[in-house]
């Protein structure tokens, strides 16, 4: 999604852009999961809230806060 969206803001000829559920479908990463991590991204690239993080430690408290299972993919 960042990558797309970095695209979007660094090339004025892409107009429109689509964007499915990514990972929704063949990853099988829930919606709601998916959907909060592009609109974090959305609101990143897009609206310039970028994220601080004073520890690693509050690093991977945020990245938990997001997809508490991570990379274990039993969904």
């Amino acid at each position: 999604m960042k990558a797309i969206l970095i695209a979007c803001k660094n090339n004025k000829i892409i107009k429109t852009v689509a964007i499915p559920g990514l990972a929704t479908g063949c990853g099988r990463m829930p919606f709601h999961i998916a959907s909060n991590q592009m609109f974090l991204a959305y609101d990143e690239i897009i609206n310039g809230n970028y994220k601080d993080y004073k520890t690693f430690g509050d690093t991977q408290k945020f990245q938990y806060r997001l997809n508490e299972k991570g990379l274990i993919w039993d969904y």
